[in-house]
């Protein structure tokens, strides 16, 4: 009986003492997350900005920390199956600066955008080559951005001429196929 009370209480020692230390490493560590997509009200090109959340500068193995790790995007359709993937290896910061606790970071998305896309996904650090303290919050998924035109008003003046005002109420420009927002 007295041997299995003392095989409890140091195994219950050697996990308190084994949860303290993964929680001291943890406050160590670098954390990125999205912070924000933001797509552009008449192209709509996506730019993601990465943050460093964590307590620690986000570096490679090589020791480079003016680079942000590897960011992944994607274009997804309505069921949110990938149309298009593209992979970013790094996004340089501010020269000489390192990517510290508290940094952003932005990358402009060059990769064309298909007339498909109803979503857009992007992962940082997608390799999962940075040790972080929060692994799970790295991603981020956004409804692409949609014009939305609604009939405002309609009235007629006394030719019985009528004039309709037509509202985008969407998040973005209606383009027509010419690229012109200025006709209906």
């Amino acid at each position: 009986m007295k041997r299995t009370s003392v095989f409890v209480g140091l195994f219950g020692l050697f996990f308190i003492a084994l949860f303290s230390y993964t929680s001291a490493e943890a406050a160590s560590l670098p954390d990125l997350v999205i912070q924000s997509v933001v797509f552009d009200a008449v192209t709509k090109v996506p730019t993601v900005i990465v943050k460093n959340q964590g307590n620690a500068s986000a570096l490679f193995a090589s020791g480079d920390s003016t680079q942000v790790p590897h960011l992944s995007i994607a274009y997804l359709d309505s069921n949110k199956n990938i149309i298009i993937t593209s992979y970013v290896t790094s996004m340089k910061i501010i020269a000489g600066a390192e990517f510290g606790p508290g940094k952003t970071a932005s990358y402009i998305v060059s990769t064309p955008i298909p007339s498909n896309a109803e979503y857009f996904k992007t992962k940082a650090d997608y390799t999962d080559k940075l040790i972080e303290s929060d692994e799970t919050n790295n991603e981020m998924t956004e409804p692409m951005p949609k014009p939305d035109l609604i009939i405002d008003s309609i009235t007629f003046n006394p030719a019985k001429v009528p004039t309709v005002i037509i509202k985008n109420q969407g998040n973005a420009s209606a383009l027509f196929a010419s690229g012109d927002s200025t006709q209906v």
